[in-house]
């Protein structure tokens, strides 16, 4: 603001006169603090264009008038920290998350766990009040359910956009191999059915052994073939809701290792869309444990491969290849000599085998089995 003083006036006091000091201009906003002059000065400049505007420079000593305030900036989003102590561990093994936020509240809505924590709920504030949003929070817990824990919080800062941040943790069972680790309310089908694809050659088999479902052509049921089964085996399978198949196969001690160069031996399974049950998505995963549908947390962990989510419009997935042990082939479920395996099934998505997506008392799926195996090779 200027003030209008008649030319003499003006004239005979800006001769008394002393510059005025601006005042600083801050981030917060803050206004200029300057002197005015003796006399006429300016007053302090005004705070920073960003935060909240700061009030103007004062005057002093009858000084002009302060500088205006910075102008109303946008407010910052809000940011969280969240971190584990451990990525993977056995129930009942202590675990402690640390997070803290610059936020003014923090949700744990967006967590999924398998087993309830009572410090950790699945929604509801973890924080109200920038003060304690801010402080360092330690959460110690102990899983006690196998599966994967997805812990988020969900953050908001004035209102601006939500910012999230996840941590997920693993909890693996410690069974003897072989044992079956799907979670309570599922059951291991021991006899299932099985057709030709056109629904020919309908019959009841033992669904846990691999000989009676991958090993015996239907076209030829005199032949039989020890894992990795006739190839091109090419069948529909009959998936009762809430069941899960676990068909055991050990991988030869001398079947060939694979070989990058000639791209053999490896296999996987191809699909028909028109055969399998529409809107019913399935898991299928070759473990060391049957009825284990539950992916690793680490999406970078090479068995990450070995799960497969399935829907009818999928083509291709579950491809398997033999290395030596302690190595890993790439794109490919590595299996090694000598170890006993499992080819599970359900109509349920990986992480989530408790929730059927089978809209049906009995859902289809369409598998066949390809790649550049001999299976005459099995032992």
């Amino acid at each position: 603001m200027r003030f209008a003083l008649p030319a003499l006036a003006l004239y005979i006091l800006g001769c008394a006169s002393e510059p005025a000091t601006a005042g600083p201009a801050t981030n917060a906003g803050t206004g200029g603090s300057g002197a005015g002059g003796s006399a006429t000065g300016l007053g302090g400049a005004g705070g920073s264009a960003t935060g909240p505007g700061g009030a103007g420079g004062q005057t002093t000593d009858g000084g002009g008038a302060g500088g205006f305030g910075g102008g109303g900036g946008e407010p910052s989003v809000a940011s969280v920290q969240l971190s584990a102590s451990a990525t993977r561990l056995s129930p009942n093994e202590p675990l402690t998350l640390t997070w803290q936020a610059n936020a003014d509240v923090c949700r744990f809505d967006g967590s999924s766990l398998p087993g309830a924590l009572a410090d950790w709920p699945s929604s509801g504030d973890a924080c109200v009040g920038a003060a304690g949003c801010a402080a360092p929070h330690t959460v110690n817990l102990t899983p006690v359910v196998h599966g994967t824990y997805r812990f988020q919080l969900s953050c908001k800062k004035g209102g601006t956009p939500e910012t999230t941040a996840q941590q997920a943790v693993e909890v693996d069972v410690e069974v003897p191999p072989g044992q079956c680790v799907a979670p309570a309310g599922l059951t291991r089908s021991l006899i299932g059915t099985i057709s030709l694809p056109n629904g020919q050659a309908t019959e009841d088999v033992d669904v846990t052994k691999w000989l009676e479902v991958f090993g015996i052509p239907r076209y030829d049921t005199t032949q039989s073939f020890p894992w990795p089964g006739a190839y091109g085996t090419d069948l529909k399978f009959y998936i009762v809701k809430n069941q899960y198949w676990s068909v055991e196969f050990k991988v030869g001690d001398s079947y060939p290792f694979y070989d990058p160069a000639t791209n053999k031996p490896y296999g996987m399974w191809s699909s028909n869309d028109t055969l399998t049950t529409p809107s019913a998505g399935y898991t299928v995963s070759i473990t060391e444990n049957c009825g284990d549908f539950m992916p690793p947390a680490d999406p970078n962990d090479p068995r990450s491969i070995c799960y497969s989510e399935w829907w009818n419009t999928r083509t291709n997935g579950a491809p398997w290849a033999v290395a030596p042990e302690g190595t890993n082939v790439p794109g490919f479920c590595t299996l090694h000599r000598g170890k006993t395996y499992y080819f599970n099934m359900i109509a349920a998505l990986p992480g989530k085998p408790e929730v059927s997506t089978c809209p049906e008392a009995v859902c289809k799926i369409n598998l066949k089995h390809i790649g550049t195996f001999n299976g005459t090779q099995g032992m």
